[in-house]
């Protein structure tokens, strides 16, 4: 019974953690484009038009010139600066819905990058690369997860949208991710294990520091859906059999319990 409301502890801990503490807002940005509709770029980002502005999950109101952005032009770059630095490992998309002016501004065609200096960029590997146009009554974001970056700057170039010609334009974005982990020489540690990759869809490498250990995966109602045990270095774990969606990874050896989030695709 100790056990079990232990375990429960956690994993409603771990919960908060990624449904609240987890959505990285920019604090600014800049772009190329040019606005229209008296809309502006930071309307794009601070959660005016979201039911719940803490949330990646929550739907977005239907889009005006107060809760969204329309551009003069199709293609573009958006520049987000995150204001610190953050390991960025997925997004939340809110395209240009039925309220207006049309949902053929929203925004196909894109490419991500990450910068920790605001000059030199780099593509997001695993970073979407299309947006849906919005149906009509569905305000719901399109979620994304991708392999971790350590960003300070997010960059999304806009390609193409889904037919109007005059321009472009989207609801909301927001991120998913961490503050990147600051570790002075003093303060390092060994960690008792790794995983990669994360996000995964067939196998997973679990790198153990210690001789004997097993490690238990949990899915967010509390349920064990792996369990295997692990000797010293690397041991494959196959994950196939999981549903798509984040799992609680639990380590556990004599001396040491450790737990890691684990996304699979």
């Amino acid at each position: 019974m100790k056990k079990t409301t232990y375990l429960m502890a956690i994993l409603f801990a771990f919960y908060l953690q990624i449904n609240a503490q987890s959505m990285v807002n920019p604090v600014s940005a800049t772009t190329t484009y040019t606005g229209t509709y008296g809309t502006i770029i930071e309307n794009t980002f601070n959660g005016v038009g979201l039911e719940t502005p803490t949330s990646l999950t929550s739907n977005h109101d239907q889009t005006d010139e107060y809760n969204s952005f329309i551009s003069t032009t199709v293609a573009g770059t958006v520049d987000f600066n995150l204001g610190s630095s953050y390991d960025i490992q997925g997004l939340s998309f809110w395209n240009q819905n039925d309220g207006g002016p049309a949902t053929n501004f929203g925004v196909n065609s894109v490419a991500f990058f990450y910068s920790l200096d605001g000059v030199t960029y780099l593509p997001i590997s695993g970073a979407p690369t299309t947006f849906l146009e919005s149906a009509p009554g569905v305000y719901a974001p399109e979620q994304f997860t991708f392999t971790a970056v350590s960003a300070i700057y997010i960059r999304m170039q806009v390609l193409t949208n889904h037919g109007e010609p005059s321009g472009s334009g989207f609801a909301e974005i927001a991120f998913l991710g961490e503050p990147t982990p600051t570790v002075g020489i003093k303060d390092q540690k060994v960690t008792a294990f790794s995983m990669y990759p994360n996000p995964a869809s067939n196998n997973v490498v679990v790198s153990s520091n210690y001789e004997k250990a097993t490690i238990e995966v949990y899915d967010m109602t509390g349920k064990q859906v792996l369990n295997r045990k692990l000797s010293f270095g690397n041991n494959s774990m196959n994950v196939s059999a999981l549903s798509s969606g984040v799992y609680l990874a639990r380590f556990v050896s004599n001396n040491k319990i450790d737990t890691k989030k684990l996304i699979i695709k």
